[in-house]
């Protein structure tokens, strides 16, 4: 099948599920509780979500995955539907209609649709400041943040500076593919808002995925809580962040002075004591869109994967296996 052919069968199932957007959304403004509504709007927008990220439409896929994961909280009860919520609804229907024709004309329209989705994911975690707190409380039992003398100079001098030292706790959500690259672009967020003194765990493990689902960074910022706590939030994967502000009376000093103190110098850890040695291994700079962009686009590879896996047992063709085999080794390799 050419990609023009594939591109018509995609705007067919486009269209299709606008409609049913656009009918569920109607009914669903005159019976709130009708919970048949919110599963035919869950299935058009998780359908749209595949099918665009597969055609590589990453602004729709975005948004309807965005939708899903408010739509996900309104099945289970977690949240109530109301009048903002079916507004912000019925504004991604005109997004992904707008984006539809923009498709058909052979283009994918350049909207801007991040106020959207900064919406929805503010709905989507509506009720969930207790759930941050007591995270925020179990990442700091679990991770002890504690700094060295050097550190604690650097912050001094910051402070007094007018400067303010905040702890930032990240849980990535537990199905993140690529803890890492999240990780990696948390701290290039917080770096253009200040400095970052040190990550527990250490930078290294953050870089070789060598944690479970959260971690914690002390940066110093003249920013205000909120303009911390926004960009990490916004990044896909990152579940919950909390932000506190941490006094120099209550600054945790490590018990141990000995050998692998860490210390920040611009934006680089050194070992203390230690001549700092340049760094031998090749890098490539690569933007940060296009990361977060890849990332997005392998979770969907893993999406389709699942589903070319029940395509191919129900047609029962040899061929058609042995190339869904090949694709699953791959993205086992991408992951």
């Amino acid at each position: 099948m050419e990609m023009t052919q594939y591109l018509n069968v995609f705007m067919d199932e486009v269209q299709e599920h606008l409609q049913t957007l656009n009918t569920s959304l109607l009914a669903l403004e005159n019976n709130p509780a009708d919970s048949s509504l919110l599963e035919a709007i869950f299935r058009a927008a998780h359908t749209l979500k595949g099918a665009s990220a597969t055609m590589g439409f990453n602004k729709m896929s975005n948004i309807t995955h965005a939708m899903e994961d408010l739509l996900t909280r309104l099945r289970n009860g977690e949240i109530a539907v109301s009048s903002e919520i079916i507004n912000v609804l019925f504004e991604c229907f005109d997004l992904l209609d707008a984006l539809a024709q923009g498709i058909a004309a052979g283009h994918e329209e350049d909207i801007e649709a991040a106020g959207l989705l900064t919406q929805l994911r503010m709905l989507a975690s509506a009720g969930k400041k207790e759930v941050a707190i007591t995270a925020a409380r179990s990442v700091k039992h679990e991770i002890k943040p504690e700094y060295n003398r050097d550190e604690k100079a650097l912050i001094e001098e910051s402070i007094s500076n007018g400067r303010i030292l905040y702890h930032v706790s990240v849980k990535l959500r537990e199905d993140c593919l690529l803890k890492g690259a999240r990780a990696f672009m948390v701290l290039r967020e917080l770096e253009k808002l200040g400095q970052v003194v040190r990550t527990w765990p250490l930078t290294k493990d953050l870089e070789d995925e060598n944690f479970d689902d959260h971690f914690i960074i002390g940066v110093l910022s003249v920013e205000n809580t909120e303009k911390v706590k926004s960009p990490v939030a916004s990044i896909t994967d990152v579940e919950i962040v909390a932000v506190e502000h941490i006094d120099l009376a209550g600054l945790p000093l490590s018990q141990s002075e000995e050998g692998t103190k860490e210390t920040v110098r611009g934006t680089g850890v050194i070992r203390s004591g230690a001549v700092p040695r340049a760094v031998t291994s090749p890098t490539v700079r690569v933007e940060i869109k296009k990361l977060d962009d890849l990332m997005n686009i392998v979770a969907e590879l893993v999406i389709q994967r699942s589903q070319l896996e029940q395509l191919s047992e129900a047609l029962e063709s040899k061929r058609l296996n042995e190339v869904v085999e090949h694709f699953s080794r791959l993205t086992v390799d991408l992951r």
